[in-house]
């Protein structure tokens, strides 16, 4: 019994802090999309929460590297009579088996 009780209290230790990760993952991500749209209001630039342009389908070198690759957070304008883009890029690179367990770098 004590057995029991013991594996209940790990999982239900484990179920909370993925819980906790998952609530300061969102807030970090909300404060970010916050923080980068009051910047391109400031600067008179439009801004997308996600990605209008489909820029991980582009044929740039950096944006081709990876897995998983996605862009949020798009600024767009121009500065100094030239047109920008801007974004959050991420990707996975590690190789990852089917258990999740990390390969290390391709």
């Amino acid at each position: 019994m004590r057995h029991q009780a013991y594996i209940l209290t790990v999982f239900g230790l484990c179920a909370i802090c993925s819980l906790l990760v998952f609530a300061v993952r969102g807030h970090i991500l909300r404060r970010r999309r916050r923080s980068v749209q009051r910047y391109a209001r400031r600067h008179g630039y439009q801004f997308s929460p996600k990605d209008p342009y489909r820029l991980t389908e582009s044929q740039l070198p950096l944006l081709r590297r990876g897995d998983d690759r996605t862009c949020s957070n798009v600024v767009t304008g121009q500065r100094d009579g030239l047109a920008f883009v801007a974004a959050d890029y991420v990707y996975q690179e590690d190789e990852v088996d089917i258990r999740g367990a990390s390969r290390g770098p391709r």
